[in-house]
């Protein structure tokens, strides 16, 4: 029977029983073999029981004394390491899902292109509803950058920011458009009837 073992953080095996004593081995490494579904400590195997005894104060072969270090039951409640894991039970945090970050950038409504319709419309007929473009690109670009990020709630304000402010530089451009067509159409009718008389 060959074992795979965990000694100070780093895999070794396959190794032989033998190889296993020499390797040293300790009663709360994780070993993996054959048959087994997890990792488990080597002093749970029943046939590496022999390994761990040694003379006591008692006679004869018998299992080591407890230990007497307080923290020494917390080694038990550790989650048992995959196999190939890093030996201790603990992987690194997954980066997307620190924070309430999503796993992967979230979709959502662009209004980045319309930011910028609304920007150049209104720097054609509305020099208020440009300042109100201009704020909307800079959310639409937060919110885009939050979103591709993974922080879907500050995605979701900017967002919200960026089309309230697109919507308001078109509908200031759009009233500047239909002022400035209006004002042309009067002036031409005008100088139209100037014409005829």
């Amino acid at each position: 029977m060959e074992y795979f073992v965990i000694i100070n953080g780093v895999q070794s095996g396959p190794l032989s029983k033998d190889r296993l004593m020499t390797a040293g081995i300790q009663p709360d490494s994780y070993v993996w073999r054959q048959g087994l579904a997890d990792w488990v400590k080597a002093d749970t195997l029943p046939e590496l029981a022999d390994i761990f005894m040694r003379d006591s104060a008692f006679g004869g072969y018998a299992r080591p004394e407890e230990s007497l270090d307080p923290y020494a039951s917390r080694a038990h409640r550790m989650p048992q390491p995959p196999y190939g894991g890093n030996g201790y039970g603990n992987t690194p945090p997954d980066p997307y899902t620190v924070y309430g970050r999503a796993n992967e950038p979230i979709p959502h409504t662009n209004w980045l292109p319309w930011a910028i319709v609304g920007t150049i419309f209104g720097a054609l007929f509305s020099c208020i509803g440009m300042i109100f473009g201009i704020i909307g690109i800079t959310k639409a670009n937060a919110a885009n950058k939050f979103y591709n990020e993974g922080f879907g709630e500050n995605g979701d304000m900017s967002n919200s920011s960026a089309r309230t402010m697109t919507i308001i530089a078109l509908v200031l451009g759009g009233i500047g458009f239909l002022l400035t067509v209006t004002g042309t159409t009067s002036m031409l009718i005008n100088q139209i009837a100037g014409l005829g008389n």
